[in-house]
């Protein structure tokens, strides 16, 4: 979707601006709401031509550089919100909401909400996470800014598909492909398939909401 969404930034009758975020629960410690903006913003700048960089961005990081403090969260959202407002179409993108920590969740979401009232409509949100950070989205997003028009798409995942996948992943990627016999083997494809249970993507106006039902780390 991503690359997607880049490809379509790069169409010549669209300004659109691409930023997503990966969280990864194995890096709690350091992924926190000012660095997921931070990043976010970064990218976006990135995607400006130098003469059409906002001078207020400048200003701010310049300042932030000679105090040494960089950047505080409201400042990363108001740059943010700023970069936003020099594309047509903005996409923001954040994978896995559910593996931040709790605290850190609640404050990107908060942050995410004030980015939405400020940038408007011109800026959308896709979000991915388990069902259970599904209430979060609901009460800090969706009924804060009124999102109540959606529709839902159920998503499965081919259990063929899945096998195939995994079959390839063991033959090409094991380094001792003779240390596991077919009784281990058909054990680790039934298993995970069983646990690959789906997806569940929900579309509220500009925020896009994709729900993991299950998952499974390999």
């Amino acid at each position: 979707m991503v690359d997607h969404l880049a490809n379509s930034a790069k169409h010549p009758n669209g300004q659109v601006g691409v930023a997503y975020f990966y969280c990864d629960y194995r890096d709690q410690k350091d992924q926190n709401a000012t660095s997921l903006v931070g990043s976010l913003l970064a990218q976006l700048i990135r995607q400006l031509n130098l003469e059409d960089i906002p001078l207020e961005i400048m200003a701010s990081f310049d300042d932030a550089e000679k105090k040494g403090t960089g950047l505080h969260l409201k400042e990363a959202i108001t740059m943010l919100t700023t970069a936003l407002q020099k594309f047509q179409q903005g996409f923001i993108c954040i994978d896995a909401l559910d593996e931040l920590e709790l605290a850190t969740q609640r404050t990107v979401l908060d942050s995410l909400r004030e980015l939405v009232l400020r940038a408007g409509s011109n800026t959308s949100i896709f979000l991915t996470g388990r069902q259970t950070v599904r209430p979060e989205v609901d009460q800090q997003l969706c009924k804060p800014l009124q999102l109540s028009s959606h529709f839902e798409v159920e998503i499965t995942a081919s259990v063929d598909d899945i096998k195939h996948f995994l079959l390839h992943y063991i033959e090409e990627k094991d380094p001792d492909p003779s240390a596991m016999n077919e009784d281990l083997r058909s054990k680790i494809l039934d298993t995970i398939t069983q646990k690959s249970d789906g997806m569940y993507v929900a579309k509220r106006d500009h925020l896009y909401i994709g729900y993991r039902l299950t998952s499974c780390h390999i």
